[in-house]
């Protein structure tokens, strides 16, 4: 397992850093399957490609000046001036590409890619975010746009992992990322609304909990901690 290492915090600061950063959450439905991503409407996480094809038709409609398909081609524009961007879908079935439309409040769209094993990854585009980024699972903006959350569940032929990407300047980079050990993953609930934490779950085969991802002083960290290892 692999997290940022954090220097020691006595407990008295830890509580009153953690009583403090308390604020009201949006309230969530009840259920253990998470929010409904806005742009997976209907779908899930891990879209079929017939329901992706309508996904992008009305994301297609909405925003039509930017992005339009030809055929097996997907071209979207960011904008003026900006030169069209392309994927091609294979024509054997190893690669297909849909796009899902924009990500409120962060200025990039979302692609989302799957080949012929099923499993979709997801591509945010857009200024300041590097072209090879693919992430397995579909991000979630902060409510002030200027980070992204992925969640990712373990599931077979894929292993959990949560990151956290940031704007810094003209760039997104990585913030935070935790690859736990096999069989644990995590599922997205809601970002605060000052955007500093994020509600998470995590998931073992046998067992499962919350946690939070907060922005506190020593960076961000999973609080309280998940186990070392599923089974613990």
């Amino acid at each position: 397992m692999t997290r940022r290492m954090r220097p020691h915090i006595r407990t008295s600061q830890l509580l009153a850093w953690l009583a403090a950063s308390t604020c009201a959450w949006p309230v969530l439905a009840a259920g253990s399957d998470g929010p409904e991503h806005p742009l997976l409407k209907g779908c899930g996480a891990n879209a079929l490609p017939k329901c992706a094809a309508g996904l992008e038709a009305r994301a297609l409609k909405a925003h039509a000046t930017q992005a339009r398909r030809d055929g097996h081609v997907l071209w979207l524009t960011l904008g003026p001036g900006s030169l069209p961007m392309r994927w091609d879908d294979d024509a054997n079935g190893a690669a297909a590409y849909r796009y899902l439309g924009p990500l409120a409040g962060t200025e990039l769209h979302l692609v989302m890619q799957w080949g012929a094993g099923g499993a979709a990854r997801f591509q945010p585009v857009g200024p300041g975010m590097a072209t090879t980024v693919k992430l397995n699972a579909p991000p979630w903006p902060s409510p002030d746009g200027r980070m992204l959350a992925v969640a990712v569940a373990a599931r077979p032929g894929q292993v959990g992992q949560l990151a956290l990407w940031g704007r810094v300047g003209p760039q997104w980079r990585m913030q935070y990322s935790f690859d736990p050990d096999p069989g644990m993953g995590f599922e997205f609930k809601s970002w605060r609304t000052d955007g500093a934490a994020l509600r998470l779950v995590w998931h073992c085969p046998q067992q499962s909990g919350s946690t939070q991802l907060r922005d506190g002083p020593y960076g961000w960290d999973l609080i309280p901690p998940p186990p070392g290892h599923c089974g613990d």
